[in-house]
């Protein structure tokens, strides 16, 4: 098989920006498949270029010159909104249901949260192959369990500190949030540097 000069592109922006907020979080939203792509492609024997386009790159500069093949590959804003959409109507679906029901058999809570948390991670562990139709219902999923936990478990501080209400749940919610906004960057810096396979370095 001839060796080949491949590119492959993710779009996660629509066009050239200098926004803070674009700068660190478009990084995170590359995708699973063109990184399959060229994993596949080098495996094969090919030369291989990943970009992913956050805005910030000059697509130009990034691509090598006399490339035969380039694949570009893109997920729609209204694909994204809906899936944004019905992940959240599931997401605030779970926390009632889950919140009738502990308060209906007198839990404490733990047990609920527990539950949800480890089958949110189950299914972020599913999506990593995930594609296409699959891929859009474990989304879902991924909404209802992985954040249908936070109500439950504010009634279970406030439940086990009665005395100290405020200051139970403000500290949760602070814990919360600042796992919510340092955790994708963090993540996102850790695979960056340890755990891409080679080509998607470059």
């Amino acid at each position: 098989m001839k060796k080949l000069k491949i590119a492959v592109i993710d779009l996660v922006s629509k066009g050239p920006t200098k926004a803070l907020y674009a700068r660190v979080m478009n990084p995170n939203l590359t995708s699973i498949m063109p990184q399959v792509v060229s994993v596949w492609c080098e495996e094969a024997g090919h030369d291989v270029k990943f970009v992913c386009y956050t805005g910030f790159e000059n697509l130009l500069e990034e691509i090598p010159q006399e490339t035969d093949i380039v694949f570009v590959t893109s997920f729609t804003q209204a694909a994204a909104g809906a899936l944004l959409f019905v992940g959240s109507l599931a997401s605030i679906s779970v926390r009632i249901v889950v919140g009738a029901i502990t308060d209906r058999i007198g839990g404490r809570g733990f047990t609920g949260v527990a539950i949800l948390l480890g089958t949110g991670a189950l299914v972020f562990l599913l999506l990593r192959p995930a594609t296409g139709l699959a891929f859009g219902v474990l989304v879902v999923f991924a909404f209802a369990t992985a954040w249908g936990w936070t109500g439950l478990m504010t009634f279970t501080v406030v439940n086990a500190n009665t005395s100290t209400v405020a200051a139970s749940s403000a500290i949760m919610q602070a814990g919360i949030f600042l796992g919510a906004g340092l955790g994708p960057i963090l993540l996102g810096w850790t695979i960056d540097q340890y755990s891409l396979p080679e080509p998607l370095r470059r």
